[in-house]
């Protein structure tokens, strides 16, 4: 598991796709989706060895940061322009 770098590069082959998937079925954009995915990757990486299903880990981890982007748009959108510009 941990520190095995050919096995993990085959296993983000699929679950990259898979995390952007999941991403846009529950309402991101196709940009939002890769981010998301690139993120869920990078903390795949970091959390392998804490993880029991990549599928599940995979379906939990990516629709709450869907949800997190989507709070984070809302949010963007009540500010006035000039705040708005700062972030």
């Amino acid at each position: 598991r941990s520190g095995d770098v050919e096995s993990f590069d085959e296993l983000y082959n699929i679950a990259s796709r898979k995390a952007t998937s999941i991403a846009m079925k529950r309402g991101a954009t196709q940009d939002q989706a890769l981010d998301i995915a690139q993120e869920a990757m990078l903390r795949l990486y970091r959390d392998i060895d804490k993880v029991d299903s990549v599928s599940s880990w995979l379906n939990v981890v990516v629709t709450h940061m869907v949800i997190d982007a989507s709070r984070k748009m809302s949010n963007m959108q009540q500010l006035p322009l000039s705040c708005a510009m700062l972030d």
